[in-house]
Parts: structure tokens; sequence; C-alpha cells
């Protein structure tokens, strides 16, 4: 069974147009903007304000989401550095939300490997029972597998394309910032280490970019558009970074797992 969060406060966040809001801090008399729930402590007292600018309202359920991730991937960093890894659960939650997610989405997103890669369908059922089925979703769909020990890359790397199309928009939209920010990692790590950054990756230089290129042309297909396209210029770049452009084969079996 997962570890229980730590306990968060009652912070939320509204995203605007133009920037966000962060709310649920102590607050004294009034400010600009609409304010939605209540405020406590009487006239001009300390209280908890909740404000929605005409965007997507994050509530204190995505705050115990971000703890919930914090404590589930402890100790974890991005492959081949010593970066905490939720600074990419981070990454993606923001793309996420600046492409039009919902708390859902961005609550998918926060938790989008913790059942791959920190405690398998254990890990699926707790996330279902605490943030329900639709983050439960967005979770499974965004994993190659439950599995441990995993099943080679290439085979699961595969399964994952094949079962792209048919999963929801909201898990596309999860997927693909996920994707986007992993590419957006490798090239600049490229521009920094050169060809030394797919060592990191079990797919090496061809497989990985296989893997990126064709994921790239089913979301240009699929959607979501405008996150495809930064999707697609971001492989299209680190292509021409390596000299291998254009259509990518599909590796060979016995590439290493």
């Amino acid at each position: 069974m997962a570890d229980q969060p730590a306990p968060v406060s009652s912070a939320s966040l509204s995203i605007a147009r133009h920037g966000y809001v962060v709310s649920g801090f102590p607050v004294r008399g009034s400010g600009g903007g609409r304010e939605g729930g209540s405020r406590t402590g009487g006239d001009g007292g300390v209280g908890c304000v909740r404000l929605d600018y005409d965007g997507v309202v994050l509530t204190p359920r995505f705050s115990d989401a971000f703890s919930y991730a914090l404590r589930a991937h402890a100790g974890q960093t991005k492959k081949g550095t010593a970066i905490p890894y939720i600074a990419h659960l981070m990454d993606v939650t923001a793309l996420v939300l600046m492409h039009g997610g919902n708390e859902d989405e961005a609550v998918g997103a926060l938790l989008h490997d913790a059942a791959e890669d920190a405690g398998g369908r254990p890990r699926l059922d707790d996330i279902r029972q605490r943030f329900g089925d639709a983050v439960a979703d967005i979770v499974e769909d965004c994993s190659d597998t439950l599995e441990t020990p995993k099943p080679p890359w290439l085979q699961r790397k595969t399964a994952y394309i094949e079962h792209l199309p048919q999963v929801s928009a909201s898990t596309r939209l999860v997927s693909a910032a996920d994707k986007t920010a992993n590419v957006r990692t490798i090239v600049a790590d490229f521009k920094s280490i050169g060809g030394k950054v797919f060592e990191r990756f079990a797919g090496r230089t061809h497989g990985t970019l296989w893997y990126y290129r064709t994921l790239a042309d089913i979301f240009l297909r699929l959607g979501p558009v405008a996150l495809a396209r930064q999707l697609d210029d971001t492989v299209r770049e680190l292509q021409r970074l390596t000299g291998i452009e254009g259509g990518i084969a599909r590796p060979d079996p016995t590439c290493r797992t």
C-alpha cells in the first residue's frame, strides 16, 4: 500500500489568461478580482479566500496531489542527473495548465509516473481512491507498464504507441506534455554534453529518436494541436542536432533493454 502523503496547506491556485494568483493564504480586507469561497475571522480578520479570474481554479486537491507526488517519488532523480524527479512532474504540470488543462488533468500530470515508477497496481488503486477515476485513468493510460520488473524497452514503447490513439483527450494532453518536457531536456543536455546524453536511455540515439518522432506524428494527427506542434518542433531540433532527420525506422528488437 502506498505511503500516506504528508499534510498540506489549503492553498489553491487560480490560473488566469495572463498570469496566476496563488490563494488560500491569510488575507486582510478586500482585494481586486472576483472572490469565491469564504473569509473567516470576521470583518478585516485573517482567513482563506478563493479567487477566480475566469481561468481554471485549482483547489486544495491539487496541493494534496503535489504532496502525494513528492512523497511517492522521494529519492528519485531524473535520468543521469541529480535533479529531483519532482522537477519533471512540475514541468509537465505547467505545460498542461498552459495548454488549457483542468484540475483533473493537472493532478494527472503530477501523478502520471507514480504507478509506473513508484508502486505499480497498488499505487494506481490508491490514486483512484484518493483522487478519483478521471485522474487514475490518466495515470494508467500514461503508464507503459505497471509490472516489476519492467518488460523490455522496445516492447513497452511499441505497446504505448499502439495504445495512444485509443486514449482520452485528457490523457493525450498529459502525455504530450510529458514527452515535450522530456525532449526539451534532451535537447538542452545534448547542447551541453553532446551525444553522451543518449547513454541515459535504453533506446540509445536511434531508438529514442524513433520513439519521440513517432509520438509527435501521432499527436499532430490526433491533438492536442498546439502542444503537438511544440513537441514536433522540439523533436525536429533534436533530429537536426544529431544529424538524423526525416522518418526513422523502428529499432531492431535486439535493442538494449
